[in-house]
């Protein structure tokens, strides 16, 4: 039987993440659409001073997972965020991320990847 913790079985999970991905597109969660892929860090500042926590401008380029054969441009978007002086951002490097497909600037991405 397909059953887990709590009673739950895998059809639920189904009846459950399709419940929740409606949920976002009614109440309009930028990331209603978001599909798995990556970005890859094409430019960062460097950190100034000696502060342990900084805030940093990114720009990434922004591609989808399936579409690595694609012979479109893929886009740049521009972020900043706060990283600790110890792990700062190299060009290069590469963070899988869920991003929006109707709007690829809104993202989560697992920053802590780029170890």
């Amino acid at each position: 039987m397909n059953e887990r913790a709590g009673g739950q079985s895998a059809a639920d999970d189904g009846e459950f993440a399709q419940a929740v991905r409606w949920l976002q597109r009614a109440s309009g969660d930028p990331m209603a659409d978001a599909a798995p892929g990556r970005l890859t860090v094409r430019a960062v500042a460097a950190p100034v001073g000696r502060s342990r926590y900084q805030e940093c401008r990114l720009e990434l380029e922004v591609a989808f997972a399936g579409d690595e054969a694609s012979a479109l441009p893929r886009p740049i978007v521009v972020h900043e965020a706060v990283f600790p002086r110890v792990r700062w951002p190299e060009v290069g490097q590469v963070a899988p991320a869920m991003i929006g497909r109707s709007d690829p600037r809104v993202f989560e991405a697992r920053w802590d990847a780029l170890r």
